[in-house]
């Protein structure tokens, strides 16, 4: 099998828009995430707090893993109390979107 250097780099641009693709895509699950949880926090959920975002985030695709790693991730930044003022209403946090966006991003593998 003969290689050439156009091939190659035919290749390498091919697999590059791929992996371009795939990151965006990646993006958009993650903000699509975020966006779910935080309409369900901003509508103030019921009891069932934990179980409804993740039940939101199931729904716009994320793995169960993926939802339970995110909340995970977002209940460690503030602990327990905080999670709880925010199922109140009673306190939501300024940065909860760059948490909860990072939280996915750390959480991606699990997708």
């Amino acid at each position: 099998m003969r290689y050439t250097v156009a091939g190659l780099l035919v290749a390498e641009k091919s697999l590059s828009s791929m992996t371009l693709s795939l990151d965006i895509t990646m993006k958009n699950k993650i903000l699509m995430g975020v966006v779910v949880v935080s309409v369900l926090i901003l509508n103030g959920c019921s009891s069932q707090f934990e179980k409804g975002v993740k039940q939101g985030c199931y729904n716009m695709g994320g793995s169960r893993s993926y939802c339970s790693c995110v909340y995970d991730k977002v209940e460690e930044h503030y602990g327990r109390k905080v999670m709880r003022q925010i199922e109140r209403m009673s306190y939501l946090p300024n940065d909860l979107d760059r948490v909860m966006y990072q939280s996915g991003q750390q959480c991606v593998d699990k997708l």
